[in-house]
């Protein structure tokens, strides 16, 4: 069994480069982050294991360099919360893995939910389309493998089973998130020559 706890670190960015306001990439902002993060590894027997983390941070300060940006003290862009964790299950040339997934929150900077005009429309509230944050999520993920000799392996996994909706942040002015896909099933033959 181990276990690892990190905790109280700090990361500064100097000169974040990202699309400014006029769309073109600049140097919008500095800023501080402090976070903790705590992975467990254990081992069940000979043929179980298991693995969780959990990762927490929020922002300290930060300053901006484009106007249109303004500064802010609370986390954006970024989820304040994340979990994963997984068990792995070996019975003789056999593997099945089953992982989890969560997402907290992620805010959007008080200026990324302001109307605009797209192409001199009349002004679009984009919080109508994509929410004034991206809601949390989870997903499941399923691998069954089997191993006929040293050198071949088939597997089956199945990405986000229970065909969640969810989306990742897009963190430019604009009425969309990125859509994540729904369930996958991918098929694979692993050879070793």
């Amino acid at each position: 069994t181990y276990s690892d706890v990190q905790y109280k670190v700090v990361h500064k960015f100097n000169n974040k480069i990202d699309v400014d306001s006029q769309g073109r990439f600049s140097n919008i902002s500095n800023s501080i982050q402090e976070g903790a993060e705590t992975e467990l590894l254990a081992t069940l027997g000979k043929k179980t294991s298991l693995f969780a983390n959990y990762s927490i941070v929020k922002r300290i300060k930060e300053s901006s360099e484009d106007p249109a940006v303004t500064p802010s003290n609370s986390l954006a862009w970024y989820p304040a919360h994340s979990i994963n964790g997984g068990v792995n299950y070996h019975y003789k040339k056999g593997e099945f893995s089953l992982s989890g997934h969560y997402q907290g929150v992620v805010n959007r900077r008080d200026t990324e939910n302001d109307a605009f005009s797209p192409g001199g429309t009349p002004p679009v509230d984009p919080t109508l389309y994509r929410g004034s944050e991206v809601k949390p999520w989870y997903t499941f993920d399923i691998k069954l493998q089997y191993h006929f000799t040293e050198n071949l392996s088939t597997a089956l996994s199945i990405k986000n089973v229970l065909d969640k909706k969810y989306s990742l942040i897009n963190n430019t002015v604009g009425l969309y998130d990125y859509q994540q896909q729904g369930s996958r099933f991918i098929f694979t033959v692993r050879m070793s020559l």
